[in-house]
């Protein structure tokens, strides 16, 4: 046991002993270690609060946004369904119109086509009627000439046959003045002679006197054939004018008949084309109509274009709300963690403000002490408040270690809040330009 003793007496003599100014000096640098601890530790608290309080606004900005935003979505996606209505009932009644219009334009092209079939037919028959009227024009003037030529030849013929009845008559008149004055000078002669005669001559005066009436008679009833067939000539010539002059009314009555066909013609003509115009009137309304129908397309084309962009801003503005929800998760698991750190934090600091108490209690009893008892306990306290020493040490190594730590987090946490008002300012920017 002799040598044992020798040989710590040796070590001791080798290691020398920190002295109680040393220590005094290292319990102060400690103490100095620890205000800056508890500084420090003040600064995170107050750096703590601050972020809580930027992760309170930060939430409430977040839930003002996110309320915004689905009122927004709200609001597009019931104009979107506005639209979409509107959309359908346009469709709807352009199909209809659609339909109504072609089976006008369908009607309206049959019965343009049937139309000018006929007309085409009407105007080849016109052509080939109003050709006719002009060979009746023709024919109309030839018999006009040959009119004017039979009202001259008639007028001639009246003259003569006038002549030839005035010298008939006056030929009749003439013989029967001859006749009556030979039959009275004959009588005369007669009457004479039979006074003069003998009564034996006076038969064969009789039978003369017969002879002669039976040839007066004779010649009477020839005068009198003649003067019949004269009238009967004179009505034949009569009857001939009153036909040709009921010819020549009929003839007058066609020409009248014809121009009214023409006249009518012609206004039908002038009716067939007021039809083509009002047909093609029609047919450019139809034509505006389906230009009126093609822009109403476009601009259903247009609104859909901008339903769908409305939809893409919607479906940006959902992935900007998961994108928030996503930093505002990692926001609150930083802030969970962080609250962890600092509890830990909190702890560890009462733990090594308790060992520094314990420490200067060791201390303080040390110095009590070391009045009372000798040098052979001064080696142990002296070896106890080494341990003590390092022991605080460690602690205080291991709290500056986690204050290093909570710095690293509370950058992070810093970083993630500047990059979520980022995120806020992007999507205030966005609801702006909305």
């Amino acid at each position: 046991m002799g040598p044992k003793k020798g040989d710590k007496k040796k070590k001791k003599e080798k290691e020398p002993k920190p002295s109680k100014t040393e220590y005094l000096i290292l319990i102060a640098e400690n103490n100095a270690i620890l205000a800056q601890v508890r500084t420090k530790s003040e600064a995170i608290e107050q750096r703590y609060y601050d972020t809580v309080k930027r992760y309170e606004q930060v939430q409430e900005d977040v839930a003002d946004i996110i309320k915004y935003l689905q009122h927004e979505i709200e609001v597009n996606e019931a104009e979107v369904t506005i639209y979409n209505g509107k959309i359908k009932v346009v469709q709807k009644e352009l199909t209809v119109m659609e339909k109504h219009y072609e089976q006008i334009f369908a009607k309206m092209n049959a019965v343009f086509e049937e139309k000018n079939m006929e007309f085409e037919h009407q105007i080849q028959q016109i052509k080939a009627k109003l050709f006719a009227s002009e060979e009746i024009k023709q024919l109309r003037e030839e018999f006009l000439k040959k009119k004017a030529e039979f009202e001259v030849a008639i007028k001639e013929m009246e003259i003569r046959q006038e002549r030839e009845i005035y010298d008939a008559e006056k030929q009749t008149i003439i013989k029967q003045d001859t006749m009556q004055k030979s039959m009275e000078t004959h009588l005369a002669s007669l009457i004479d002679d039979f006074r003069q005669a003998s009564d034996f001559a006076i038969g064969e005066k009789i039978n003369k006197l017969i002879r002669d009436n039976i040839a007066l008679g004779n010649m009477l009833t020839c005068m009198q054939e003649t003067i019949e067939n004269a009238r009967k000539a004179n009505h034949k010539v009569v009857t001939e004018e009153t036909q040709l002059r009921y010819n020549s009314d009929l003839l007058d009555d066609e020409y009248k008949m014809t121009t009214m066909k023409h006249d009518s013609r012609i206004n039908m003509i002038g009716t067939i084309i007021k039809s083509q115009e009002e047909l093609y009137e029609r047919i450019s309304s139809c034509q505006k109509l389906i230009k009126g129908n093609r822009r109403l397309q476009r601009q259903i084309a247009e609104e859909e274009c901008l339903l769908r962009e409305k939809n893409e801003e919607v479906k940006n503005l959902t992935l900007v709300l998961l994108e928030h929800e996503t930093i505002y998760g990692r926001v609150e698991d930083i802030y969970n963690k962080m609250r962890k750190q600092v509890l830990q934090l909190e702890y560890s600091i009462f733990e090594v403000a308790k060992k520094v108490k314990e420490g200067v209690d060791i201390e303080n009893l040390l110095h009590l002490e070391d009045e009372q008892e000798g040098e052979s306990k001064e080696d142990q306290e002296e070896n106890l408040i080494e341990h003590k020493f390092k022991v605080r040490e460690r602690a205080i190594d291991d709290v500056v270690m986690k204050l290093s730590a909570q710095l690293g987090v509370l950058s992070d946490l810093q970083l993630s809040v500047a990059s979520s008002e980022f995120h806020e300012g992007s999507i205030q920017e966005s609801t702006t330009t909305m």
